[in-house]
């Protein structure tokens, strides 16, 4: 890899380390391969290292990672899917990935694809299947955009608003208990 190259992929990767916790408002648009908007959502997301991370949408259907299980509550089923996190595909998802910059590493190819004085935006390309791309938005060296393509070729696009960053959230938001 060029030194170029290298440094660029370590400045994002310093983005990803430096991230302690997160919690922002999310607005969650879905479209589709002609460009109409398919869906719309909006929530807050609340992460914190090592692998915790909780959303709500605004229909009050709920995902926790608690660092065990991966909770899934859908209000309108009174459903809820408890997921042993050691045994599913979760490790690749894209909290997991944030939460694990080995995981990066070893799932993604890192590009910077386009940089601005307070802004840049990176490219992770899956190393076994090229097609799926994420890209992550930062602002003066914040989160503030996730893409990605979904598995029918939609597009995903959530940004997020009224940011903290590294701010203490405490661990009882990460907890899930069932009624």
């Amino acid at each position: 890899m060029a030194k170029a190259e290298e440094r660029k992929q370590q400045k994002f990767i310093g983005y990803i380390n430096d991230m302690k916790s997160f919690e922002a408002d999310y607005q969650q648009e879905v479209i589709g391969r002609k460009g109409a908007v398919i869906s719309t959502n909006k929530g807050r997301l609340m992460f914190k290292s090592p692998g915790l991370f909780r959303w709500q949408s605004q229909d009050n259907s709920l995902t926790i990672n608690d660092g065990q299980f991966l909770w899934q509550f859908d209000p309108d089923l009174e459903q809820v899917i408890k997921t042993d996190i050691s045994k599913s595909e979760q490790g690749s998802s894209i909290i997991a990935i944030i939460n694990n910059t080995k995981l990066m590493g070893q799932y993604y190819n890192i590009e910077l694809n386009k940089k601005s004085y307070h802004s840049s935006k990176y490219c992770l390309t899956d190393k076994l299947d090229p097609k799926n791309k994420i890209w992550l938005s930062f602002n003066s060296e914040k989160l503030t955009k996730i893409e990605y393509y979904d598995s029918l070729q939609n597009l995903c696009s959530i940004k997020f608003s009224s940011i903290k960053y590294n701010k203490e959230i405490s661990s009882k938001w990460f907890a899930f208990i069932p009624d």
